[in-house]
This record gives C-alpha cells, sequence and structure tokens, in this order.
C-alpha cells in the first residue's frame, strides 16, 4: 500500500496595482535646471526628493491572490516512501515512487528523395509517473511507457491536405515504411514541423494507455498461475498512475490518472481482463492513489485550501505526514517515512521540496 496525492502547483501572488506604481514615479521625477531642483510640477524644490518606500503588503485577499503556477506550470507529487506486503508489514523504505521518462520524437531522415529511417531527435520533453500498487507490475508498465516515448516518430496523416502527426515506433500503419526503397518522397515535406501543430497531451496520454495496458496484458497471462501457486488475489496485483504530459498546444502541463478496472462479461463477472481507465485532472481537483483512507478528507481540504491564502500542495504534505505518522503509532506499517514533496516542471525536471525522515 502507499499514498500519493498529486495536482497543479498554486502559489501566492501579489495583487500589484501597476497604474498607482507609475503615478508615484512620476511624482517623484525631478532634474537640474538653472542650478535649481525641479519636480514633475515645474516647482522648485530645496532637497532631492526622497525615493517611496514600498514594504510587504499585509497578507490579506485584498493583496494576495492564489493562483496556478503560471511561470513553470509546474506539477507537485506528495508520497511516502514504504513499499509493504499485505496490509501492514513494511519491508522497503525510502522507496521513490515517481518516475521520470524521455519523450523523444524522431524525425525522418532521407537519402535525396528516399526515407532512410529515424536517427536525430527533433522535439523532446519529459513526463513524471507517479505509481501506487504493485511495484512489479507499477515498473513493467513504466518499461513499456518508456520504450513507447524514447521511439515517437513524426510522420504524416493519410488526410489531404498531408498533415504532420506522431506515431509510436510499432505503429504498423506509418506510410514511410512502405516499400521504402521504390517509394520517391518531395524533397519540400518533412522539413518544418510546428510542435504546437504536431501532438497533444491527451496523444501521449492514450500512448501512454497502450504501454499501461500492454503492461496489464502481459501480467493477466500469468494470473492463473499466480492464484493457484500463491495467496494473491486480482486486486493485488494492480497498479495505477498518475502522470504529467507536456501539451505543446496548450503551454501547460496536463496530469492524467490511470485506475484499473477489470472488463466484466454479460452477467457482470470479471472476465479476467485488466484495462487502464484514464482521466484528464483537472485544474481544480488533487487525485489520491494506493490508500483511500483519507481520500474524501483531503479533497475537501483541498477545495476549503482554493479559497485561502495558503499554499495548498504545502498544507496538504503536512497532513499527509500526520496520516503516515498515525499509521506507524498504530503499528500499521503500509506507508512509511521518508516522505517526499516532489514538484515536476519542464525546466527544472523532478525537485525535492521537502523531506520529512522521522
Amino acid at each position: 500500500m502507499t499514498i500519493i496525492v498529486c495536482g497543479y502547483t498554486r502559489n501566492l501572488k501579489e495583487k500589484i496595482n501597476y497604474a498607482e506604481i507609475m503615478a508615484d514615479l512620476q511624482k517623484e521625477e525631478w532634474s537640474f535646471q538653472d542650478g535649481k531642483i525641479i519636480d514633475a510640477n515645474g516647482s522648485e524644490l530645496d532637497d532631492i526628493p526622497p525615493r517611496k518606500k514600498y514594504e510587504r503588503l499585509e497578507l490579506n485577499h485584498q493583496n494576495y491572490e492564489l493562483i496556478l503556477d503560471d511561470s513553470y506550470k509546474s506539477t507537485f507529487y506528495l508520497c511516502d516512501s514504504g513499499i509493504s506486503v499485505g496490509n501492514n508489514l513494511a519491508y522497503i523504505d525510502n522507496y521513490i515512487k515517481v518516475d521520470v521518462v524521455d519523450l523523444k520524437i524522431f524525425e525522418p531522415s532521407f537519402l535525396e528523395i528516399y526515407f532512410n529511417g529515424y536517427h536525430s531527435v527533433r522535439f523532446s520533453s519529459k513526463v513524471a509517473i507517479g505509481f501506487a500498487g504493485n511495484v512489479n507490475l507499477a515498473k513493467l508498465c513504466i518499461s513499456y511507457i518508456k520504450e513507447h516515448l524514447e521511439q515517437l516518430r513524426i510522420s504524416r496523416s493519410d488526410a489531404r491536405p498531408i498533415e504532420y502527426i506522431i506515431r509510436k515506433h510499432c505503429d504498423k500503419d506509418n506510410p514511410l515504411f512502405n516499400n521504402p526503397e521504390s517509394t520517391i518522397w518531395d524533397e519540400s515535406l518533412f522539413v518544418d514541423y510546428d510542435e504546437s501543430k504536431l501532438y497533444t497531451a491527451d496523444q501521449i496520454s492514450s500512448f501512454i494507455e497502450h504501454s499501461i495496458n500492454a503492461g496489464y496484458e502481459r501480467i493477466r497471462k500469468h494470473l492463473g498461475e499466480l492464484k493457484r501457486n500463491t495467496n494473491l488475489k486480482e486486486k493485488d496485483i494492480v497498479a495505477e498512475f498518475a502522470v504529467t504530459i507536456y501539451c505543446p498546444a496548450k503551454h501547460k502541463n496536463e496530469i492524467y490518472i490511470y485506475r484499473p478496472k477489470f472488463i466484466e462479461n454479460e452477467f457482470g463477472v470479471p472476465n479476467g481482463k485488466l484495462i487502464a481507465d484514464k482521466t484528464l485532472l483537472s485544474d481544480n481537483e488533487i487525485a489520491v492513489l494506493g490508500t483511500q483512507d483519507i481520500t474524501q478528507d483531503l479533497k475537501q481540504q483541498y477545495s476549503t485550501l482554493l479559497s485561502d491564502l495558503k499554499k495548498p500542495q504545502e498544507e496538504l504534505f503536512e497532513s499527509v505526514n500526520q496520516y503516515i505518522k498515525n499509521q506507524i503509532s498504530e503499528c500499521i506499517f503500509n506507508v512509511n517515512l521518508p516522505s517526499y514533496y516532489f514538484q515536476f516542471d519542464q525546466n527544472n525536471g523532478l525537485t525535492i521540496i521537502k523531506k520529512l525522515k522521522e
């Protein structure tokens, strides 16, 4: 078991009255004229006027507002670091449950008018992945995600006029691979790309969904044998993910949540097939992965914090830490310290903002 809370970073921003500041600056203007000090209104002054001192404003709603991180468009992940067996036996601590994967988009190369493969990266960014559940399954899914995201390719659609798109490396419908020895391509094609029109975070999220489902399917093939030879149940072999993806079309990071969903037959009985149920996290929401003991409490707290003047991610981190401490004090080790408050953005990658050791 674990706990991960994620969402979009919010910061306090001072409400600046630029018109008032400009008016003050104009009043402070002066000049030397014929050996005299003359102010902005043409009046003579005895001495150079002092500059107005701007002191830190009182923290209230009149002076400050709580906004989304408009500089880095960052997201946050708050998590414990314990790995447990069953409900309350922690056998590993200080296990980092947020990973970063490179997203690489390769451009096609040509020998004159003939396609010659994909050799150079045209666009790149980073994707953050927080995970909860079965560690082996989570790592398997992340390895599939990494395999796909590090080998994306610029291609074209079948539409007219030609539209540039990106495809997975395993996409069998890539027209560039159709008879590459004999197909001739116009030299004016595949020379200029606009990243904001090439792909969206939603499209990347679909590639990640494909990768997670591939991991789920691989586990499913061995699920029957695992259940026969161990005490494991379906609920013990699942994993869920919170993924931050940069969207060039919207110039912001988006968080997608992937939770396991067992497919049922016509009689409402699970048929053993497991798929990822994907949702986009809105700006005013948080997602809680792993334990659901305090999910509603955290969501209610976050909703209240949105109308306050405190950084919600920092307040939530305190609540997560208190939950972990309470569990440990009751000798329930399904979550464990140290805990981490990570911030993720495209400029700095994954950064530890705070860490609670004990």
